[in-house]
């Protein structure tokens, strides 16, 4: 698997861009699809003026510990 760097901070130009970042499985999980969905996630919300996940969570120290892991 190769990894590209991320874009330049300024590829989205001119104005503000705010991600909704939304998942219908619990989190933390190992499955394939959660791992894509986060490391998408996480990339992407470096481009944004702002992200927020939602996703459920079975309690506070997953919340905690979702929250370390994305940066969001």
């Amino acid at each position: 698997m190769t990894q590209t760097s991320p874009p330049p901070t300024d590829a989205v130009q001119g104005g503000a861009l705010r991600i909704l970042f939304a998942f219908e499985n619990p989190l933390p999980s190992t499955e394939a699809d959660a791992e894509v969905f986060l490391t998408t996630a996480r990339y992407l919300a470096r481009l944004t003026t702002g992200a927020a996940l939602h996703v459920p969570l079975p309690d506070q120290a997953a919340s905690a510990a979702l929250r370390q892991a994305t940066g969001l």
